[in-house]
């Protein structure tokens, strides 16, 4: 599905690209249901790169579309928004702060 959508095999692709090749008129309509998708996931719900990456794993879920849009995308920007604002694994745990260690606890 990725060397269709996005005609290589390169992986660097961002989402601002997605919304660029929207912006094209000359753009196959059966392409831009599934750019649009990706670029929702990936550039709002779960932007989990700095830079807005496409996820693969989430372009093969493309192949069934049906599939891709009853997929739970809550849950899994939940999961990936609470990783992220999570207080970090301490290098050495003797020398957490005692609040941190009590909230890590509970």
């Amino acid at each position: 599905m990725w060397k269709e959508l996005f005609e290589t095999e390169d992986e660097d692709v961002t989402v601002p690209d997605v919304l660029r090749m929207l912006e094209q008129p000359s753009l196959p309509e059966w392409k831009r249901l599934p750019l649009a998708l990706i670029a929702l996931v990936d550039g709002l719900l779960v932007c989990g790169h700095k830079l807005l990456r496409v996820t693969p794993a989430y372009v093969e879920m493309l192949e069934v579309t049906r599939s891709f849009l009853q997929y739970p995308w809550g849950r899994e920007a939940f999961v990936s928004t609470h990783s992220r604002l999570r207080p970090p694994q301490p290098s050495d745990p003797s020398k957490m702060d005692k609040s941190l260690s009590v909230m890590r606890l509970r």
